[in-house]
Formats: C-alpha cells, sequence, structure tokens
C-alpha cells in the first residue's frame, strides 16, 4: 500500500491549493498514538511497579522487596521477591497477602492500559539470589531500614 504525503500543494493558473490526503493523515495519527501509548504504558506500569513495591514492604514480617524483570527493556513480566523469615502458618498468610496486592496491580495495569500482557508473580524467599544482570532490579525496598531511620 502506498501513501500520497498528508498535505501537498496544488498549483493551477497562477492559485496555489492546498490539498489533505486524510487517510494518510489518519494512519500517521495512529502511528504516533501507538508510539504513545507504549510510553504511556511504560511509565504508569514502573509507577505502579515502584507503588506496589512499597506496598509490600509494609506488610508485617517483610525484611525487603526487590521488583525484578524477566527483560530489562520490557515491565509487562515482573517477579515480586520477598524477603522474609517468619515461619508457617503465619508465612501463608503473608504469601496470601502479596500475592492479592499483586494481582490487584496487575489486573489494575491491565485495565488502564488496554494490555492485557502484564504478567506478575511472587516468590517468599529467605535470600535473594544473585541477579546475573543488575538492570533486571527495577525497583527495590529495604522495609527496616526504612523504619528505622524514621524512629531515629
Amino acid at each position: 500500500m502506498t501513501l500520497s504525503p498528508t498535505r501537498t500543494t496544488v498549483l493551477t493558473k497562477g492559485r496555489a491549493y492546498r490539498v489533505v490526503n486524510p487517510i494518510a493523515e489518519l494512519v500517521i495519527e495512529k502511528i504516533v498514538a501507538l508510539s504513545a501509548g507504549s510510553d504511556i504504558s511504560k511509565n504508569s506500569g514502573f509507577t505502579e511497579i515502584e507503588k506496589l513495591v512499597k506496598s509490600l514492604a509494609k506488610l508485617p514480617g517483610i525484611e525487603r522487596v526487590r521488583a525484578v524483570s524477566h527483560k530489562p527493556d520490557d515491565l509487562h513480566e515482573v517477579t515480586f521477591e520477598i524477603l522474609s523469615y517468619i515461619h508457617p502458618p503465619e508465612r501463608r498468610e503473608l504469601a496470601a497477602k502479596a500475592m492479592a496486592l499483586v494481582r490487584e496491580t496487575e489486573w489494575m495495569l491491565c485495565d488502564t492500559t488496554n494490555d492485557g500482557d502484564w504478567d506478575f508473580g511472587t516468590q517468599m524467599l529467605r535470600k535473594f539470589p544473585t541477579v546475573s544482570n543488575e538492570n533486571q532490579v527495577i525497583a527495590s525496598s529495604y522495609a527496616r531500614r526504612e523504619c528505622l531511620s524514621a524512629a531515629s
């Protein structure tokens, strides 16, 4: 499919007329909207991921939380690693609360960005695994240190 330019100038009998190609303008508007939409999706995703990390860190019994992206340039697949030393059955209750918060944020992002490809997961850990690429950690929180520094 070949489109002519969106706006052209036509000269006839010494007069200049401006001709608009509405189809070409519509295609260009759609391309611009799609590229802007992906930036909006990325920005709102990053903001919501940071908020979620802070919310998870405030749950009782959590030492630290970090959000790890499986692809550094794509925030759609993120695992929230939750460091906690508490024992069952409290650990199961904490995991259920954390998963509920994570699912809520994932569904909210699907709705607000009109993109159903968000895929968040949670892991309850006693020790963080080594991340091969530091760019994979997109958000992190030290829950205990924040509480201690606020009390000092």
